[in-house]
């Protein structure tokens, strides 16, 4: 007890010799009101100058109100920042070995299709020549026998835009030369191109209208052959709606047509090693190491020597002649327990052309609330998942899409998954169902709709890098096509692992029709 009061006695000096006092030795109460009349800190101050007991308490609680806040502000801090960590892991060994998914840029064979297209074709045959002959095919006394044939009604023609006049703007029909005014103010253009297509002051565009055309949307082209491709596109997804699946996987591709040779590990692997599904852009596609294999597929030694090696056959011969502008096949390499969305991340691969994949892995873990809105697998995200595969950013805004598409249009969108008891958007039992998701997609892609707000990213996510190199093959003087024309299959390089900072590979080889024959 005697030292403790010796320890108060010299703190009460030590403090006393710094503020300077003179006099006896102050007690604690002096202190404390010296603290109170020369602090700088005005409640503190103003409960020592307050007269009276109400003006006191009311300065005493209105500082301890504030110094609650300020240390709650503190611990607010303190739990959103500062407990923040982020944890990078090197491993080296066994990995994951990716899935593949590989799609021929051609959906069905022309000589098994040609039958559903042959009125399609010849529209668009005679669209072509309308456009490439210029004004006077247009124009012409005789426009619309030009191409000797009935045309059938087409609800989304493409058309030219008199713009000279604002006010009154000609439309003309570039199939039939059927043409028309339309009020400039009421004029509904649904993209920002302003160049002159084929003539001056005539834009080309593809008209939309609802059911009974009194509402429409002009679809403006910056160049024809954009806009051809568009109405040929539009057109085809409207006959192919009406198909049945088993009628369009019979007229794709097979396995064994498309992969030519295939080369995992240092052992042959074929078709069986390949799931095929049905794409709705690209018909028949394969899957290598999905996720309802058997099989755990690893991979240990990183380099361009090891992994999935494979030669593709594109079949150029057989393309549908306006719908596959691009020749080829597309591969998209992503994680066995998710879905790849191939025609927005795939890859395309030229023909005659080794292309070599390097690739490398990046896994990424978020921190959930209150460090991010993310979520573990999507069962808190009120979107019905259309998809029937693991949740995703992309399957959740596609599913929440068509959702809206099947409200608002009374269809679904060919493109995207149906649910049941819906049926696919078509002009037939659908009219102006193009109106209607043309308007919505616009609001889609300026994130309008609630799709947006109500989707969320994934906490965990794998993502794979690509860097792509290409060599001509073969070569001019190379023996290959010796050993494909007598049926021996070639050993290609690969695709491999999957590590934090370690590139793997793939190498692919494809081969025009000609060359086997």
């Amino acid at each position: 007890m005697e030292r403790s009061g010796l320890k108060k006695c010299d703190t009460i000096r030590t403090i006393k010799r710094n503020l300077k006092l003179k006099g006896p030795e102050p007690s604690m109460v002096t202190l404390v009101d010296f603290y109170l009349w020369n602090t700088n800190t005005h409640g503190c101050r103003r409960i020592a100058a307050s007269k009276g007991p109400i003006k006191r308490t009311l300065w005493i609680l209105l500082t301890m109100t504030a110094a609650a806040m300020i240390f709650w502000e503190c611990v607010q801090l303190h739990l959103t920042y500062h407990t923040a960590t982020m944890s990078v892991t090197m491993r080296h060994g066994k990995n994951e070995f990716p899935t593949v998914t590989i799609c021929n840029l051609n959906p069905y064979k022309f000589n098994l299709s040609k039958h559903l297209m042959k009125d399609l074709d010849k529209m668009a045959r005679c669209i072509v020549s309308r456009i490439s002959s210029g004004r006077s095919a247009i124009f012409g006394e005789n426009n619309v026998k030009a191409c000797n044939m009935e045309f059938p009604v087409d609800p989304t023609p493409l058309v030219y835009m008199n713009m000279t006049l604002p006010a009154n703007v000609k439309v003309m029909e570039i199939l039939t030369g059927n043409d028309y005014l339309v009020n400039g103010s009421l004029l509904d253009l649904r993209s920002h191109s302003n160049q002159k297509i084929g003539m001056s002051d005539w834009w080309i565009a593809l008209r939309l209208c609802d059911a009974n055309v009194s509402n429409c949307i002009y679809n403006t082209f910056s160049s024809a052959i954009s806009a051809m491709q568009e109405w040929y596109r539009l057109h085809f997804f409207n006959i192919m709606a009406t198909v049945p699946e088993k009628d369009k996987i019979a007229m794709g591709y097979s396995a064994d047509e498309l992969i030519y040779a295939c080369l995992y590990s240092g052992r042959t692997c074929d078709a069986r090693d390949f799931t095929q599904f049905h794409h709705p852009h690209f018909g028949n596609c394969f899957v290598f190491n999905n996720d309802s294999s058997s099989k755990n597929l690893t991979a240990l030694i990183p380099g361009n020597r090891h992994g999935l090696q494979l030669i593709l056959h594109t079949e150029q011969q057989d393309y549908i002649p306006f719908f596959a502008g691009t020749a080829g096949t597309r591969i998209a390499i992503h994680s066995k327990y998710t879905k790849s969305f191939i025609e927005d991340v795939g890859i395309n691969l030229q023909p005659a052309t080794e292309t070599l994949l390097g690739l490398s892995v990046s896994e990424i873990q978020k921190l959930g609330v209150p460090y991010s809105d993310c979520t573990e697998d999507g069962s808190d995200v009120p979107i019905e998942n259309l998809y029937y595969s693991s949740y995703s950013l992309q399957i959740c805004l596609q599913s929440c899409f068509q959702k809206e598409i099947l409200q608002q249009c009374g269809c679904g969108h060919y493109e995207r998954p149906l649910p049941a008891g819906y049926k696919y958007c078509n002009s037939q039992e659908f009219p102006g169902w193009e109106y209607c998701y043309y308007k919505l997609y616009s609001n889609y892609i300026a994130e309008e709709l609630n799709c947006y707000r109500m989707c969320k990213q994934t906490c965990f996510q794998k993502e794979y890098t690509t860097k792509v190199s290409l060599a001509k093959w073969p070569s001019e003087n190379s023996k290959v096509i010796q050993f494909i024309r007598t049926g021996l299959s070639l050993h290609t390089i690969c695709i491999f692992p999957v590590l934090v900072s370690e590139d793997s590979h793939l190498k692919t080889k494809q081969m025009l029709c000609n060359i086997l024959k």
